[in-house]
């Protein structure tokens, strides 16, 4: 069972759910917002699949355009959907098979707008 936000006033906590994991995640306590990035890798005339994906997400007032989502508010844990945790980053290069490949990322929504902004200049 996990208590969140226990309110000091009261004897019981605001918010207790009781999860089964049987796959590999983030636990997420805190309510926490995570961005999901996927990136092209490869050479292909064909990228309209991937571009159709394209989205806007706001955060903290700057829009970033991409193959990118907010996932994780609210939710006590996300299933690993991505090829690259937290702590790695996004490869310069990548071993393909075939014409291209797409990776995915997740990023602390912190750490997102610093990569970006250091990937920008």
């Amino acid at each position: 069972m996990v208590e969140i936000l226990k309110d000091s006033a009261a004897a019981q906590p605001l918010r207790t759910e009781t999860i089964a994991i049987h796959e590999d995640g983030i636990i997420n306590i805190c309510n926490a917002e995570y961005i999901f990035v996927q990136q092209m890798y490869g050479t292909s005339t064909n990228t309209t699949t991937l571009e159709k994906q394209n989205k806007e997400v706001v955060l903290d007032n700057y829009t970033y355009h991409g193959q990118i989502q907010k996932i994780g508010k609210n939710l006590i844990f996300i299933p690993k959907t991505w090829d690259i945790g937290l702590k790695d980053k996004f490869r310069s290069s990548e071993n393909i098979r075939g014409k291209q490949k797409v990776i995915s990322k997740i990023f602390r929504s912190d750490d997102f707008k610093t990569d970006f902004l250091k990937n920008a200049r």
